[in-house]
Parts: C-alpha cells; sequence; structure tokens
C-alpha cells in the first residue's frame, strides 16, 4: 500500500488546528476525507490508481495521523 510518491504537507484551520494531509497525482483535485476509525494513509491506493487523471489531497481528520487535536492547543 502506498507505492507511488507523495506530497506532505498541512494547512492551520481557523481554530488554530493543523491539517496534515498527503497529495499526489495531476489534473482537476478531488478531496477525499476519511471515517471515524481511519486515516488518509489508506486511502492511498485509490489515490494511486486516480492519479493519472485528477490530483487527489487526502486529509487526516482531527487528531488521526499527523494533524493535531482541536483548537489552539492541539497544535503540532
Amino acid at each position: 500500500m502506498g507505492t507511488a510518491s507523495h506530497a506532505t504537507g498541512s494547512a492551520v484551520s481557523a481554530d488554530g488546528t493543523t491539517i496534515g494531509y498527503r497529495q499526489l497525482g495531476r489534473g482537476p483535485g478531488i478531496v477525499v476525507v476519511h471515517g471515524s476509525r481511519s486515516a488518509g494513509y489508506y486511502h492511498l491506493p485509490l489515490a494511486e490508481a486516480l492519479a493519472d487523471v485528477f490530483t487527489l489531497s487526502l486529509l487526516d481528520r482531527r487528531g488521526r495521523g499527523p494533524s493535531g487535536r482541536a483548537g489552539r492547543a492541539g497544535r503540532g
């Protein structure tokens, strides 16, 4: 799982929470948000299958992967 090269990054939401993501592909953008018992990493096979046609951004919800907990105290 996850053999294609992808970029990682983060953004800071309005409440100060750091939101991590993985991005790969080229073309029109698709944002993939995982369910409550998962993380963005688990959607890499889907992203790899679509990467020749779309740019996929795999977000990690608050408290998952590199994303912080909610609020300013959750930065990091």
